[in-house]
């Protein structure tokens, strides 16, 4: 996370602005760090590298640590990354063709498909050959860490957005929702 924060800076950094290879450059390797570059306030970004420096100094801290502290958007982005980033790698494999979910999930292996949620909880229901899509690596980085979509975006954006909420979102991922 430090060498996202630190690549994030750098980018800003740029005048007029980064070449395209620059932001292509960061976009694989941390897939959704333009968009928060784009939303996070500069200040905050650099708040991000200097807290991911400081970690790397420091023993290792729970999450509820972090979030107790304020810098549960670390953890969260870091989770985020690796799974658009598993789902970049599962689009590129199938070569262009649509991605369902129940197929892509079983192309991972088992630790990687642990952070995916299935079918029935993401609220797919019987839809069979449902795709795989970038908002269920959200969902399933707010299910895994107890949040509601807005919650999450309030987390990694540090505002609100329309990405808060989507009728296709099951009831779980609404505030306030009981799991």
């Amino acid at each position: 996370m430090c060498d996202k924060y630190t690549a994030l800076v750098e980018l800003a950094k740029c005048e007029p602005r980064p070449s395209r290879e620059a932001l292509r450059r960061v976009a694989r390797r941390w897939p959704a760090a333009l968009r928060e570059a784009e939303l996070v306030a500069p200040t905050r970004i650099e708040a991000r590298r200097a807290q991911s420096a400081a970690r790397l100094e420091s023993p290792p801290v729970e999450r509820a640590a972090l979030r107790e502290a304020g810098w549960a958007a670390l953890p969260l982005w870091a989770d985020l990354h690796a799974r658009l980033g598993e789902l970049a790698k599962l689009r590129r494999a199938s070569r262009g063709a649509r991605v369902d979910h129940a197929g892509a999930l079983a192309h991972l292996d088992a630790p990687a498909r642990a952070h995916w949620l299935d079918a029935e909880t993401l609220g797919l229901g019987l839809a069979a050959g449902a795709p795989l899509r970038v908002r269920h690596a959200y969902l399933s980085v707010a299910w895994r860490s107890g949040l509601s979509m807005a919650e999450l975006g309030a987390q990694l954006f540090e505002r609100s957005g329309r990405w808060d909420a989507s009728p296709e979102d099951p009831a779980w991922s609404r505030v306030g929702a009981l799991r």
